[in-house]
């Protein structure tokens, strides 16, 4: 079928879902009104919607980062750069260099010993959406000590001094260093708000003796020489922020290994943290390295009351507990919230249920609520009556699910004196429905006549479909090219262009599996009306995040094109995000990843990725990182890589594997 625009299914979408939604809660936002899902779950889900800590999204390198900036030449006609560089890994040994330059830069390797060294030269590209070009050198088992980069272009090409600066350089330059120690780094806290103190700690670490990454690595104390942390701000200011090492991580010890920095997040937005280490290693070799990271700031738009009221559903199947709020946010702005629902059975408080969702405040007797629906049967299976305490709460802004307020208890008052009638007793045997864990679909649940469809969904700023279409039956393209969308965002788009159709089905590529989980996750849509086989099916969708967010959002700054950063999808937002998605919605994703083979003395996608990624990888998905805590993992295959333009053909182009994928796919 011809692929029609996404403005005009929109458009259709909204006519569509108005007349469903009379019922149901509706997300209004400017570009859809889309029936949120009510949702909840046992208590023995609590701890997986635990709000996690920053190190569990600990980022490690092997590499260094190096913004270019070129400076006029004593001779040739020609301006230069020139860093010194010490190299302590004798394995390999890299350097990619990204500029709008490129074609013109010339560079010169000269090892230790005096010799100009000429490696293996490769023309490639990282590619998140859209091609970040770039020229790779890479030298087999190189000499240890300090190597000289120098590079250079036609005099008068490049800007230079401040103004080159303050757009991130001339150029930008990724070796990778591939020694046996690497930088760790993490973000000290969630706590990511305007007026707080931000930042990241940071430690070098031997590889070999990490063998429990569930916890930070024990840091080299005395390996670390200097320490520097360069901010930039969302206003694009660039500050240098001192890093101290904190001895209070080992008691009295003179040095710890551990190194912090730290600033008063001034403004709302995105910050550029990079952080570089210098040292001696204990073998006495001489390393640099760095890590770049970025993180959404939010405003405080949102802070819990004092109470919650609860009063009953409009069906009287449920309580609604109306929790207190104040916002300074616009009336409209959805949320994410959770909290933890206990009762009280024989005078003591006893875990209920958990509750969540997208809110968006409302207006209530003179204040502002979010309100949450608790099916009463919760309360049947725990055997609980009022009064009702909420525990655990937070509330999240939608980009990067940033956590903008807490609380560890919230009393419940009853604003109706007949919600405890039909509660003596307990009733273990009633089973957890879906309308329990989703609330009541908007359309009571009936599909409509008519052809289902399969949605072809593409990744974060795409310029093109990845697939090849004609690989797939009964499809529909989803378009929305070059953007750069949060994760709800983009889900909302997902919904509405599937709208018109009475049930389909999703095969999405990387960011879009993202997304295509999340609206699964949280709002009614005609998805679960699909039958006939796997509902959700992702490609290369990196669901435990990307180190590379950040670093090529900084690409892009310097290349002159790009979407921006995108911190939904780095460590830390991805792990934030997943925070809230309950364990149903995820067995309906089966989870497809790729690699690139090991079969020859380099092994890669892409170069320059493979200085930042974990091994094995896409070139832009590491395989550690791809697949779904409690999805379907349908398994790894070799000599694939993400996208198009790597050494090995992208993922989304094998057509025994989209044979395979079209045929299972529900509709």
């Amino acid at each position: 079928p011809a692929h029609k625009a996404l403005m005009v299914r929109a458009l259709l979408a909204l006519a569509v879902v108005l007349v469903l939604c009379e019922a149901a809660p509706l997300l209004r936002t400017p570009d859809s009104t889309i029936a949120r899902k009510e949702l909840a779950g046992p208590p023995s889900e609590f701890a997986a919607h635990t709000l996690p800590s920053p190190e569990g999204a600990g980022v490690t390198s092997t590499a260094a980062v190096f913004s270019v900036l070129f400076q006029p030449g004593p001779e040739n006609g020609r301006s230069i750069w020139e860093e010194k560089v010490p190299v302590d890994g004798d394995d390999l040994l890299t350097f990619s260099v990204f500029s709008k330059h490129l074609k013109d830069i010339t560079a010169v390797a000269t090892s230790p010993s005096g010799k100009v060294v000429k490696g293996l030269q490769v023309q490639e590209a990282l590619q998140w959406g859209q091609d970040l070009p770039c020229t790779t050198w890479a030298f087999d088992q190189p000499e240890l000590g300090v190597w000289t980069i120098q590079l250079s272009v036609p005099e008068g090409l490049a800007v230079g001094g401040p103004a080159a600066k303050a757009a991130g350089g001339d150029a930008i330059m990724i070796m990778g260093l591939h020694g046996e120690h690497a930088i760790w780094s993490s973000l000290t806290s969630y706590n990511l708000l305007v007026g707080e103190s931000v930042g990241v700690e940071t430690r070098m670490f031997t590889t070999a003796s990490w063998t429990d990454t569930s916890v930070p690595p024990v840091p080299l104390r005395d390996a670390v020489q200097s320490a520097d942390l360069d901010v930039e701000l969302p206003d694009g200011k660039q500050e240098t922020v001192p890093m101290h090492d904190d001895v209070s991580e080992f008691g009295n010890s003179t040095r710890s290994g551990l190194y912090k920095g730290m600033i008063t997040a001034s403004e709302a937005g995105e910050y550029k943290f990079t952080v570089t280490l210098r040292g001696v290693n204990p073998k006495g070799d001489k390393f640099v390295r760095s890590v770049v990271r970025t993180l959404h700031v939010a405003e405080k738009t949102v802070a819990f009351g004092p109470s919650a009221s609860a009063t009953w559903s409009k069906d009287r199947k449920a309580v609604q507990l109306n929790v207190a709020v104040k916002t300074s946010s616009n009336k409209d702005e959805a949320y994410r919230a959770y909290a933890q629902v206990w009762g009280t059975q024989h005078g003591k408080f006893v875990p209920v249920a958990w509750v969540g969702g997208m809110v968006v405040p409302q207006e209530s007797n003179g204040g502002v609520v979010l309100s949450l629906r608790l099916d009463k049967n919760w309360l049947k299976l725990a055997g609980a009556k009022f009064p009702l305490e909420l525990r655990d709460a937070y509330i999240q802004e939608r980009k990067a699910f940033v956590p903008v307020a807490q609380a560890a208890s919230i009393p419940v008052v009853k604003a109706e004196d007949d919600l405890d009638s039909d509660l003596d007793g307990t009733a273990t045997n009633l089973p957890i429905t879906t309308e329990m864990l989703e609330g009541p679909r908007p359309d009571g649940g009936q599909r409509r006549a008519g052809e289902g469809k399969l949605l072809l969904v593409h990744g974060y700023c795409t310029s093109d479909t990845p697939y090849t279409v004609t690989d797939f039956t009964n499809y529909e393209v989803f378009e929305d090219f070059n953007a750069n969308r949060n994760i709800d965002e983009f889900a909302q788009l997902v919904a509405n262009f599937g709208a018109p159709h009475p049930s389909f089905g999703v095969v999405a590529h990387s960011m879009g599996g993202l997304a295509s989980l999340h609206m699964n996750a949280f709002y009614h849509t005609n998805l679960a009306l699909a039958s006939g086989g796997k509902k959700i099916q992702t490609l290369g969708t990196p669901f435990q995040g990307c180190p590379l967010s950040g670093l090529i959002a900084t690409l892009g700054k310097v290349i002159g094109y790009g979407c921006g950063a995108n911190d939904d999808l780095s460590y830390d937002g991805v792990k934030l995000w997943a925070a809230g998605v309950p364990s149903a919605p995820r067995q309906d994703v089966s989870t497809y990843y790729t690699r690139y083979k090991s079969d020859g003395l380099i092994n890669y996608c892409v170069l320059a990725a493979n200085a930042i990624l974990s091994w094995p990888n896409d070139g832009l998905v590491e395989a550690s990182h791809a697949p779904l805590p409690g999805g379907i993992d349908m398994g790894i295959s070799e000599g694939e890589c993400h996208s198009v333009n790597m050494n090995w053909p992208p993922q989304c182009k094998n057509a025994a594997r989209n044979k395979i994928i079209n045929e299972a796919a529900a509709r």
